[in-house]
């Protein structure tokens, strides 16, 4: 034992010498490659002493008979930690000011354990209890540890970002390509090694000037050849590669950040670059308008809940109420100019003042009434009152609206009295002015108090933001029938074209156009959509209309549905009913633990060459397309055969609630038996908060053409 101990002794004073020597001549030294990688070894060496540390302190008041070898312990690894720690900092360009101060607090961490050893070991029976020693490691080890956390992950490693759980902080509507995307992801993957003050490679990736200036091994950016910049080419190669970047051991970029990168090099690399100045096929373009939409969606996270079946309610052929981006609570509300409008009915719109942040009232004669409303929409970003005949005192009515962002007021009788109320909103950025009293006088003080706030005043720029046009409706809405149907396309506003196709594909100026009801003989899918000169058109609609040989002459479900949703029976399945989006209506039956087999028979032979099956889907609720579908037919009940079979496509995504029609198609055959087998999926994806469970498969109706 005695010689284990003099073995360490001689240990740390070669370890407090070497270390001395290293701080001394530290401007002469070049290390060997080995001992370069030895220094490598300092982040998992670094745990062993601050945890030692504090049990020394522990067993030193616990007088505990180990405690000399404690002592010698901890004393020669701190001086090793600080020594491979100081070899590790050699790596790389000169160290910043937060490599130098986390250096020094480990070294001075270091050299109090020795000077507590060496008082201990020489003079243990004299000196007083070393609590000032004591304290002041502990309090050194945290901060040194803070430090090291720091040079590891970055300046704010402890800092609050303001981020949720899924990383998204807010981002302006044109973002700024390198300040708003590219910069964070560099802060995120590659500067914690590439910093002022830990520049592996003599590479700095913080800022937009040192990106630009060369590294080690020369500029990142290629300004003669893009694609062959060193940045494309280190993130691009195989994770094995030793020049891949970011190391093996590191988070690594997502396709869609690499995806980012190339497209901003791609554009010069620049500083400036907007999210706008990206041609929508451009790669980067779709990623950064999910990036926007996810930005804006946590922005309005704090909105009222509200329901799909409170948005129908309230939409009408007049008004109509979107919602941004998917889930979101935030709504976009447009109310549409039409012989039949009265300002009362606005009154209805109240319950969901809270969610409105774009609304519109273009082409209506704003009164009180509307005015009041406005007036209630305290989270409003975007107002629309061209061509209403506002003015001064109107405006002055709704002076509350702090998060007004965008205002539009062309064709109208305001002046510059109005540039003052858009003065005090805080947020706002841009104004539509054309064709009104607002002067070029005007304008330009207003600039001058608010610089960063566009105003147009331009007819183009006017024309350039045109209200969209509500889809047309179809009156009957029909989905099945026997002989032949009739449908007619209508519209509520007046001059309006309505085209259409009947094959499916995307309607155009080109298509047929809507005059008279539409005859349909046969099945059809149905799209169309509404035009008119100076507005957008709507969104195109479609119907899947199905026509159907009728109910057979008998049929009977194998297996009972599910006692929560039996609808009105087997009877429902061929009664040419479409079931409403409320799937708890009796038009609607569902299976899940049992499958949907229905055995069918006619009286004689029938030739049939498609079997649909109508269904709904919507994964929140675990409503989803069914596993597998078999379809069985012959003209004998013992000599049955596959007609079809059909895996439905397994979804990666939610999908919010809608009609889903499931078509089993095959060549004309004779039949006076079939047998239809739905069985329902069998385990939710992983991805879903249900996984693992079964799914629900909804059904109203079965086609047999």
């Amino acid at each position: 034992m005695i010689f284990l101990k003099r073995i360490l002794d001689y240990a740390i004073f070669a370890c407090v010498i070497l270390l001395t020597f290293f701080l001394v001549f530290e401007q002469y030294l070049e290390m060997p490659a080995f001992v370069g990688w030895l220094g490598r070894w300092h982040p998992l060496v670094l745990h062993f002493p601050i945890v030692l540390i504090l049990v020394t302190v522990l067993q030193y008041w616990r007088k505990d008979n180990y405690f000399d070898w404690y002592l010698n312990l901890t004393t020669l690894l701190t001086l090793i930690t600080a020594i491979t720690g100081f070899i590790l900092s050699l790596e790389g360009s000169a160290k910043g000011n937060l490599i130098l101060t986390h250096q020094w607090l480990g070294v001075s961490v270091a050299y109090l354990m020795a000077i507590w050893y060496w008082i201990y070991m020489n003079d243990r029976e004299k000196y007083l209890p070393p609590i000032l020693i004591q304290g002041i490691l502990v309090v050194m080890i945290v901060v040194t540890g803070h430090y090291g956390g720091m040079v590891t992950h970055g300046n704010d490693f402890l800092s609050f970002s303001g981020k949720d759980e899924a990383g998204i902080t807010t981002m302006p509507d044109d973002p700024i390509v390198f300040t708003h995307i590219i910069q964070p992801i560099l802060n995120d993957k590659c500067v914690k090694c590439h910093n002022a003050n830990k520049a592996k490679g003599e590479l700095i990736l913080s800022d937009m000037e040192s990106i630009v200036a060369a590294g080690k091994s020369g500029a990142i950016i290629d300004h003669n050849d893009f694609g062959k910049s060193k940045l494309l080419a280190s993130i691009s190669l195989p994770l094995e590669d030793e020049d891949h970047m970011p190391p093996s051991e590191e988070e690594q970029l997502t396709n869609d950040e690499i995806a980012l990168i190339f497209s901003w090099v791609s554009h010069g690399a620049t500083g400036d670059l907007k999210f706008s100045d990206l041609d929508i096929s451009d790669p980067g373009h779709a990623i950064i308008d999910k990036l926007i939409a996810d930005s804006k969606t946590y922005r309005w996270s704090g909105l009222p809940d509200i329901s799909d079946d409170e948005i129908s309610k309230l939409s009408s052929n007049y008004i109509r109420i979107l919602r941004f981006y998917n889930r979101s609570d935030a709504l976009q509300v447009i109310v549409y100019p039409h012989k039949n409008y009265e300002s009362s009915g606005i009154s209805e719109l109240r319950s969901i003042a809270d969610n409105i942040i774009e609304l519109s009232f273009s082409g209506i004669p704003v009164q009180n009434d509307e005015l009041d409303f406005i007036g209630l929409c305290q989270n409003l970003e975007k107002l629309n009152l061209s061509n209403t005949g506002i003015d001064d005192e109107g405006m002055s009515k709704i002076k509350n609206l702090e998060k007004l962002t965008e205002l539009k007021i062309y064709n109208s009788n305001i002046t510059d009295m109005v540039l003052d109320q858009v003065e005090e909103y805080p947020q706002f950025s841009r104004l539509y002015a054309y064709n009104s009293g607002i002067t070029e006088e005007g304008i330009n003080r207003l600039a001058k108090a608010k610089p960063g706030l566009s105003i147009i005043k331009s007819a183009e720029a006017a024309e350039d933001f045109k209200s969209v046009l509500p889809p047309p409706t179809a009156d009957p809405r029909v989905y099945f029938f026997s002989e032949k149907a009739r449908v007619k396309l209508n519209h509520p506003l007046q001059d309006i074209d309505i085209f259409y196709t009947t094959d499916g594909s995307i309607p155009d100026e080109t298509s047929d156009k809507a005059v008279d009801s539409l005859e349909i003989i046969e099945s059809l899918k149905l799209k169309f959509y509404a035009s008119r000169s100076g507005w957008e058109p709507s969104q195109i609609d479609s119907m899947n209309i199905y026509k159907t040989i009728g109910q057979p002459d008998s049929y009977v479900l194998k297996n009972p549905p599910n006692p929560r949703f039996t609808g009105r029976g087997e009877s429902l399945l061929f009664d040419k009913e479409k079931g409403p989006g409320d799937f708890s209506d009796s038009t609607w039956m569902a299976f899940r633990e049992e499958s949907f087999i229905l055995n069918a028979e006619w009286d004689r032979e029938v030739t049939i060459s498609s079997v649909v099956l109508s269904s709904m889907v919507h994964t929140d609720p675990y409503l989803f397309p069914p596993e597998s579908i078999r379809i069985k037919g012959g003209t004998e009940k013992s000599d049955m055969h596959f007609l079809a079979v059909l895996d439905p496509e397994k979804l990666e995504k939610r999908e919010d609630r809608h009609l889903r029609f499931f078509e089993c198609t095959f060549d004309p055959v004779m039949i006076r038996y079939l047998e239809i087998e739905v069985q329902p999926l069998e385990r939710i994806p992983m991805w879903h908060p249900g996984k693992g469970e079964k799914g629900w498969f909804f059904i109203d109706e079965v086609v047999i053409e």
